[in-house]
């Protein structure tokens, strides 16, 4: 157990897929912050220890579960375009979506407008940050991620731009993002559900909880897995200025 406590909590996402899911429960970030071990994610968060421990053991005894697909072993290039194809256009769905309920919401008389009101500033925050990095990704990034694709293996291989700068860049992005779900889900109580809530603010929490957990995996596929591999594999491959 103590070795799990030590265990960069990215890692551990990366080596079963049951860990994301108790680390999504229990709101530890293993996205943004994976270069944390467990235990300080644990704290970070302020999350129960004991249920998590609880949660570890229960975890150990079964079978190492996989992601739904194996993408750590997918090439590069196609684990992009899954991302992209996939993760980009839900949240860009999803938050236009959030953003029209909400408009409805406020719009209508009389409400619980308070918690809606909070949450709108920092829906459209985090739509137009989303919307920008997401266009930045598929501009600037991938396409370099697929020319490496392209030349793996050749002696001959067109040069590519180093990624580390850009990786970063990304990085920063993303715990600005985290920043804004973590705020988000305070206003939202952890997206728990009340018996007086009405059916238009529970369909507003439901959907933000479903592009809150969605992002995780999103973040999770890019800050441990994408970005890291990118960077190893480059150092196989010509860079240029």
């Amino acid at each position: 157990m103590e070795e799990l406590m030590n265990t960069k909590v990215g890692e551990l996402a990366v080596k079963n897929y049951a860990f994301i899911q108790l680390f999504i429960q229990n709101e530890v970030d293993f996205y943004c912050r994976h270069d944390l071990t467990l235990k300080e994610a644990i704290s970070e968060a302020g999350a129960n220890i004991d249920v998590i421990r609880n949660g570890l053991m229960e975890i150990e005894k079964q079978p190492v579960r996989s992601f739904e697909v194996k993408v750590e072993s997918w090439p590069l290039d196609l684990l992009a375009d899954y991302i992209e194809k996939t993760h980009h256009r839900y949240t860009e769905k999803t938050t236009m979506t959030l953003k029209g309920m909400v408009e409805r919401y406020l719009a209508d008389q009389p409400r619980n407008e308070e918690p809606v009101k909070l949450f709108q500033p920092l829906l459209i925050k985090l739509t137009g940050a989303m919307a920008v990095h997401m266009k930045k990704e598929e501009l600037t990034f991938f396409p370099v991620i697929r020319k490496m694709a392209a030349s793996r293996g050749k002696t001959d291989g067109a040069p590519v731009k180093p990624l580390n700068n850009s990786i970063t860049m990304f990085v920063h992005e993303h715990d600005q993002q985290r920043d804004s779900l973590v705020e988000i889900r305070k206003i939202f109580k952890s997206y728990t559900l009340q018996a007086d809530d009405d059916k238009a603010l529970l369909g507003i929490m439901l959907l933000m909880k479903d592009l809150d957990r969605d992002l995780a995996h999103h973040l999770h596929l890019e800050n441990n897995i994408l970005f890291p591999e990118a960077l190893r594999q480059q150092q196989m491959s010509p860079t240029v200025e």
